[in-house]
């Protein structure tokens, strides 16, 4: 080491390289203890909404058969469980992107026409049309053209 400055230590970098050695180790095991906390999280919280919808299954069962207090806790449980429908009939993005492929792919029959206005205000209004026909057989018309003509 004959450029190291003189207040160098070959033996402190070496020692310094070892302690970040060890701390490099130290948070890829942590990393990994985290990583095994969260499947253990996902595990867990999964079996507790298992259990948490076979009871709110059990109550809605009991509430159709009318047992006295069932209806209570259904309603009380059913805003955590059920889906509200939506209102709108306008299809949502994810709707309309399946539908473009489909009709691109050949899978689906129909159309879909999007119209803008005023696309470059803020909030500006669209309406959306996806009159896609999802029965999987389509019949289409041919046009022959006869001899004579």
């Amino acid at each position: 080491m004959e450029f190291a400055p003189r207040v160098f230590s070959d033996t402190e970098l070496k020692e310094l390289l070892r302690k970040l050695e060890e701390l490099r180790n130290i948070v890829l095991a942590a990393n990994q203890f985290a990583r095994s906390i969260q499947d253990l999280l996902l595990i867990v919280g999964d079996d507790a909404f298992q259990m948490a919808l076979m009871y709110y299954n059990s109550v809605r069962e009991l509430a159709r058969r009318r047992v006295p207090g069932a209806q209570a806790v259904f309603n009380s449980l059913r805003p955590f469980f059920h889906r509200p429908r939506r209102t709108s009939d306008e299809p949502t993005e994810i709707e309309v992107e399946r539908d473009v492929k489909a009709l691109l792919r050949g899978k689906k029959d129909g159309e879909i026409v999007i119209k803008n206005e005023r696309p470059h205000m803020a909030g500006g209004k669209h309406e959306v049309i996806d009159a896609v026909r999802k029965g999987r057989i389509a019949i289409k018309e041919r046009v022959q053209a006869s001899e004579n003509e």
